[in-house]
Formats: C-alpha cells, structure tokens, sequence
C-alpha cells in the first residue's frame, strides 16, 4: 500500500512541476515580449 501512495505522490508532483514549467515558460515569454515593445519605441 505504501509503494502505491509513493507512486501517486511521484505522478503528483511530476504533473505540479510540469504546469509551473508550462506557465513559467508563458509568462517569460509575455515578459519578453513587452520588454522588446517597450525597446522598440
């Protein structure tokens, strides 16, 4: 029972840490693309 509740908390977090990625990688981008209109005037 407990090698399965591993096994949950593993697949758990793997997911958690892929959506901070996802949105990490989103909000870079929408950053760098306001610094770089921000640059272009």
């Amino acid at each position: 029972a407990e090698e399965e509740q591993k096994r949950w908390m593993w697949m758990l977090s793997l997911i958690a840490l892929q959506s901070i990625i996802k949105t990490g990688i989103l909000f870079s981008f929408k950053w760098k693309s306001q610094l770089w209109r921000m640059e272009r005037r």
